[in-house]
Formats: structure tokens, C-alpha cells, sequence
């Protein structure tokens, strides 16, 4: 599946509340979240508003050792993101 259709636009908008990260980013959201879910993939961490808001998504979750830890959707999402055929 793609993106858009594991998250809806709408969606990804109501996560983001009132959070404001400036214009060129606002402008993106999308990316903002896409980005952020890669850098927890690679072992980096993200600001507190950007995890917060992957979390409202069901994309990540804190485990019982308070880590930062991936759903099942997180991994679907990142995974339909970043392949190169969406099927």
C-alpha cells in the first residue's frame, strides 16, 4: 500500500495539532513524519513534538524500558515509504 493510503492526509493533520516547526516543514508534514520514523530506524532520536506526533499516529510506542520502539503499523508505514514498488 501506499503512504497516503496507510495514513490519510487528514489524518496526519489532526496529529499535528497546533505544533509548529516553521513554514517549510509545516508545509510538509508528511515528510516531517517520514523522517522522523527513519532516524529512530537508524538508532538516532527525534524533538519530543516529532515523536509525540508519530505516537498520536500509531507509528511508534515507548516499550516497558521507556525506549522508543516501533508498532507493527510503524514498520508497514516506514516499510510502504521507503520500497520502491508499493504493492
Amino acid at each position: 500500500m501506499l503512504p497516503e493510503e496507510l495514513i490519510p492526509e487528514k489524518k496526519i493533520i489532526k496529529a499535528w495539532s497546533n505544533a509548529n516547526f516553521g513554514e517549510e516543514i509545516n508545509n510538509n508534514k508528511r515528510e516531517l513524519v517520514n523522517n522522523t520514523l527513519l532516524k529512530y530506524a537508524c538508532g538516532m532520536s527525534s524533538g519530543h513534538t516529532a515523536f509525540s506526533i508519530c505516537m498520536e499516529l500509531g507509528l511508534l510506542k515507548m516499550n516497558s524500558r521507556n525506549k522508543v520502539v516501533f508498532t507493527a503499523f510503524g514498520h508497514e508505514y516506514l516499510y510502504s515509504v521507503y520500497s520502491k514498488s508499493n504493492y
